[in-house]
């Protein structure tokens, strides 16, 4: 991942692009992606990262809130804190990764099945498998 204003489509190893819907996280058919694949913007720190939607100067981020994956506003890049960082884990899937967060109890992000969004879980076997194409 490279500079903070770089941009990212977000695509999942079976053909969705994750996409902001009001506070939540959705994987969409990838066959959409110039409707629904939104670029985000990945803040780095070390190996950890967050992913921040830029719509007209106003920032949402992924956020863990308790159980929950969330989108919530930020007013800038020094409100990204730790509740809103991932890093990437290895799944054994190429170039694609599952993403765990840096808070306690540690949670991966997962799309489960029959529903397209994106939730938390602990187990890692749920992991929903990313790869992050540069726009």
């Amino acid at each position: 991942m490279g500079d903070v204003n770089d941009q990212y489509l977000l695509c999942t190893k079976d053909g969705k692009v994750l996409t902001a819907k009001k506070e939540t996280l959705r994987a969409y058919d990838k066959q959409n992606r110039n409707k629904t694949g939104q670029r985000w913007m990945v803040k780095s720190e070390g190996t950890k990262m967050a992913f921040i939607l830029n719509e007209n100067g106003s920032y949402r981020v992924w956020k863990v809130d308790q159980e929950e994956l969330e989108l919530k506003p930020i007013e800038n890049m020094e409100e990204v804190s730790d509740p809103c960082y991932f890093e990437r884990q290895n799944v054994g899937s190429g170039e694609h990764y599952g993403l765990r967060s840096v808070t306690k109890p540690v949670r991966y992000i997962c799309c489960p099945k029959g529903t397209n969004r994106l939730r938390l879980t602990s187990n890692i076997q749920q992991c929903v498998h990313i790869k992050d194409e540069k726009i």
